[in-house]
């Protein structure tokens, strides 16, 4: 008897455990919800048109600095324009100064606060610059022959293998071609042999000979030779090179004004204008850095150029068409 009454005891336990396991697993089971993103306080949307990858390294170290969380979204400025467009809530803008006038002018505020020790550039109360490069040549030895610079750049400008950065990229590449065109009459020029659409990947085909001579910002070029030990490039700049200006500003849809002024102030501070300067090898902006006479000399003499940055806004509809025939036989 004492057997049986122990199996019931069992069977009515197991019986218990099995009803209740099937009777919460028919109960609405509640969704777990996890909150990584933080609240707007924290928040930062930022646009650019400039490389991608030193956009979001300025952006992943501001985050580490201030905890400010930032979404990045960068292309090209006409495909930045259209998203801007769409959003109700785009805080900052990464631009070249070409690009901020004459393509973001409208959807630009009319002000932002910019470092007393950073010159603004033109002027004008709209802009924050917070870094500077130029337009020089990137080449491969083997094509030239020892000559004077003046030679050389006759030289490189006239080669058969001379390549292009894909000026509807960006207002960088444009720049590059800017100065070729503004500079050396379209009846010298060969035909492009290449164009590139990545300046990185233009200069590893210069070192490895497919072309020439590549127009590059100085500060691709840089970094190019700081990380390669080909003896077969060399890189010169001309005298009277085109300027690139990177600037950024607030938009008139900012919603997170301190965050954006923050990120701005961040851009011009000294950590980071020497990080600009040592890592990217650009040239810097502010005042107080201990640099040479001549890079104050490149400052000044950029971020009051206004010609320089209008003629390349003048011009860009015919040496683009003049590009596209060269490279094309075509002008649409």
């Amino acid at each position: 008897m004492h057997r049986i009454k122990k199996t019931i005891i069992n069977y009515l336990t197991s019986f218990c455990i099995l009803t209740s396991v099937i009777f919460c697993s028919c109960r609405k089971q509640e969704q777990a919800t996890y909150k990584f993103a933080p609240d707007n306080s924290k928040k930062l949307t930022l646009y650019s048109s400039l490389d991608s990858d030193e956009t979001t390294i300025l952006a992943r170290e501001f985050e580490k600095v201030t905890g400010i969380w930032v979404k990045v979204y960068a292309n090209t400025a006409p495909q930045v324009l259209e998203q801007i467009l769409e959003e109700d809530s785009a805080d900052v803008l990464l631009c070249c100064a070409t690009d901020a006038i004459s393509v973001f002018d409208e959807q630009i505020a009319p002000y932002v606060k910019n470092n007393s020790l950073v010159p603004r550039p033109f002027g004008k109360k709209n802009l924050a610059a917070f870094a500077i490069t130029r337009t020089g040549f990137l080449y491969n030895n083997l094509y030239f022959e020892p000559m004077n610079d003046e030679q050389l750049l006759n030289s490189i400008k006239t080669s058969r293998k001379l390549a292009m950065l894909d000026p509807y990229i960006s207002a960088e590449n444009y720049t590059c071609l800017f100065y070729l065109l503004n500079t050396t009459p379209i009846s010298l020029i060969n035909d492009f042999s290449t164009t590139y659409t990545n300046a990185a990947f233009a200069c590893e085909s210069i070192a490895e000979g497919f072309c020439s001579a590549v127009i590059v910002p100085e500060n691709i070029a840089l970094r190019f030779k700081s990380t390669h030990s080909s003896i077969r490039t060399a890189f010169i700049l001309p005298p009277d090179s085109a300027y690139i200006i990177e600037t950024a500003a607030m938009l008139k849809t900012c919603k997170n004004k301190d965050n954006a002024e923050r990120f701005i102030a961040f851009l011009q501070n000294l950590g980071t204008q020497s990080f600009l300067a040592q890592n990217l090898k650009y040239h810097p902006i502010r005042r107080d850095l201990e640099i040479s006479e001549e890079e104050k000399e490149i400052i000044s003499h950029a971020l009051s150029n206004i010609e320089n940055t209008e003629s390349q806004i003048k011009n860009k509809a015919e040496f683009i068409q003049q590009w596209l025939k060269k490279t094309t036989g075509s002008e649409k």
